[in-house]
């Protein structure tokens, strides 16, 4: 790095009063693992299949950096180990938010297809839209 060159710096905020996740957090986390995931769903929407079991801890990782070391989206991206119905709700709260980015929208629609079809719970035999996700798809219930 030059000395014209600046190091990206974040400052830390307090949480919102009711904010249970931290979107900057995440962001940065997308930042640095994004292009990874665009390349896994590329590759999936290329192969008409899902995304492997590789790119769903990634993308666990990161959402779980918004809820922290202790979450289950957390656990998943460290372990794998995880259900739709153990992680849906983390992974709603993300969703569900104005604030989260369709980016990252779209990372919880491949993650929550890939949980359901992993449980053999769902018929996800490429049969997903992917302009129209439906929220069985992403958590396996209906919402």
């Amino acid at each position: 790095m030059n000395q014209h060159e600046h190091e990206p710096s974040y400052e830390a905020r307090p949480a919102a009063e009711g904010e249970v996740f931290d979107l900057r957090r995440l962001e940065v986390a997308a930042n640095r693992f994004g292009p990874r995931i665009a390349e896994g769903i590329q590759f999936a929407r290329d192969s008409r299949r899902e995304i492997t079991p590789e790119i769903a801890r990634c993308i666990g990782h990161v959402l779980g950096r918004a809820f922290g070391r202790d979450s289950e989206l957390a656990e998943y991206g460290c372990t794998g180990e995880g259900t739709s119905i153990t992680l849906c709700d983390e992974y709603l709260t993300l969703y569900n938010s104005p604030d989260t980015h369709p980016a990252v929208k779209e990372w919880i629609d491949w993650f929550g297809t890939h949980l359901i079809a992993a449980e053999g719970r769902a018929d996800t035999h490429w049969a997903r839209n992917e302009y129209l996700l439906s929220r069985v798809r992403l958590c396996g219930r209906g919402s």
